[in-house]
């Protein structure tokens, strides 16, 4: 009395693909937390570099002031002083572009994610048209002439 939409071997065949499709979603919303995780991380480090980039302008800025307040003053000490401003202000600009390097990088967010989803749709496409290639053909409804 069990007919065919009954079978045990389509109710195995279903839960395979339940648990395969619930599988998917797991290891999508993994990867997904990874990017969110590293997003969280390379947000951090532009935080950093724009501290750093603080620090040194602001010890730049002292030492320029020091510099010109002693310009008057012996010209070796002046030239050291001017030097290391210099270098502090150098030191600023560096961090500065590479947090804005950093804030401004050309990856996409959840590009990895959304690679894995376009291959995903991709398989399940070509997966479809398989199935859609393997039906067989109604039969005609006029037998061929013998």
């Amino acid at each position: 009395m069990t007919g065919p939409a009954h079978s045990p071997g389509l109710a195995a065949s279903l839960r395979r693909l339940v648990a395969g499709a619930l599988e998917l979603v797991e290891l999508r919303l993994g990867l997904l937390a990874n990017e969110l995780e590293l997003e969280k991380l390379r947000l951090i480090e532009a935080l950093a570099w724009l501290v750093a980039a603080l620090v040194a302008a602001t010890i730049g800025a002292l030492l320029l002031a020091l510099f010109v307040v002693l310009l008057a003053g012996e010209t070796w000490r002046l030239h050291a002083l001017g030097l290391m401003a210099l270098l502090f202000i150098g030191g600023a600009v560096l961090a500065w572009r590479r947090a804005l390097g950093r804030v401004h990088g050309d990856e996409r967010l959840f590009s990895a994610t959304r690679a894995e989803l376009a291959r995903d749709r991709a398989a399940l496409s070509a997966l479809g048209e398989d199935d859609a290639d393997a039906a067989p053909s109604p039969p005609s409804p006029n037998p061929p002439p013998r």
